[in-house]
């Protein structure tokens, strides 16, 4: 009996220490990251494909041929024009709880657009590095030289983005 209780003491003291190794929660977060960095990739090959065949980037709005331009959740973008639909589903981003702001926030005109998220693993090397400065980022700052950006005005005030995309 005391033999079975010291097999079951150590399958266990190694099951926790197998856990803590794995790190699930750490594991998640990177997953979601992956998701992110990988749907902005599909935003931004939509919107260039928009460009290079209007001469712009696309907008906000109904009426794609008069765009609204500006910050908004990248879902909001307006991405078919002519009957052609560049990309059906725009993602909202994983693990937003609802709040539009912690998905995706496209920011832009016809010349420029920045597309900006938050990354949960801030160990993530994209994440706490500098990056190039958003090609369209007025209403927000950098605090810390281009590792993050800080919207400083509109729905989205206050909200820190840790990884962003920018035109070529």
């Amino acid at each position: 009996l005391i033999e079975l209780l010291v097999v079951i003491a150590l399958v266990g003291v190694l099951m926790g220490g197998t856990i803590a190794l794995i790190n699930p929660v750490r594991q998640l977060q990177k997953t979601r990251d992956a998701t992110r960095k990988s749907e902005i990739k599909q935003i931004q090959a939509a919107v260039e494909l928009f460009r290079s065949d209007n001469s712009r980037y696309p907008g906000f709005g109904s009426d794609p041929n008069n765009p609204v331009y500006g910050w908004a959740p990248a879902n909001l973008l307006n991405l078919n024009i002519n009957g052609v639909t560049y990309m059906t589903s725009i993602p909202a981003g994983p693990n937003t709880g609802g709040n539009s702001c912690k998905g995706y926030l496209y920011a832009g005109n016809a010349n420029n657009y920045t597309v900006f998220t938050i990354l949960e693993n801030t160990s993530d090397p994209e994440a706490a590095s500098v990056k190039p400065a958003p090609t369209y980022g007025g209403g927000g700052n950098s605090p810390d030289g281009n590792k993050s950006w800080t919207i400083t005005n509109g729905a989205c005030s206050g909200n820190t983005y840790n990884y962003w995309a920018i035109n070529p």
